[in-house]
């Protein structure tokens, strides 16, 4: 079976930012980010050809849903989400994974400090 390509948004840059190509590695994704059920897949890279991104759901750290994202060139982002957080990245994935049109949600992990991102010299 040829795997099907997906185009999703990733979640560090607010989900209007920034397309990713995944192949249907990733398909539980949302079911799993709203449990914070462990969980990996990886995602093809556009913009770095032959690179893989890997998603890997930790699971619970208190009240918070650990979330790492290995992309290329040694970068690395971490997040620690509230509850309320899962149900926003969970919904748009659902939706980019249904071929729907990328929502503008306010949402952005990256200022609210539920992630941050290492390397590149950042």
């Amino acid at each position: 079976m040829k795997e099907k390509t997906l185009v999703l948004m990733i979640v560090a840059f607010g989900f209007s930012k920034i397309a990713l190509c995944l192949t249907n590695t990733c398909t539980d994704f949302p079911q799993k980010i709203t449990a914070c059920q462990p969980y990996s897949c990886q995602l093809q890279h556009p913009l770095v050809p032959d690179s893989i991104s890997q998603k890997k759901i930790v699971g619970k750290s208190g009240d918070r849903c650990r979330y790492e994202e290995s992309m290329p060139n040694g970068v690395k982002m971490q997040c620690q989400f509230k509850e309320a957080s899962l149900k926003i990245v969970a919904e748009e994935w659902r939706k980019f994974l249904s071929g729907a049109k990328a929502s503008n949600t306010s949402f952005n992990p990256m200022k609210t400090g539920e992630c941050k991102i290492s390397g590149y010299g950042l």
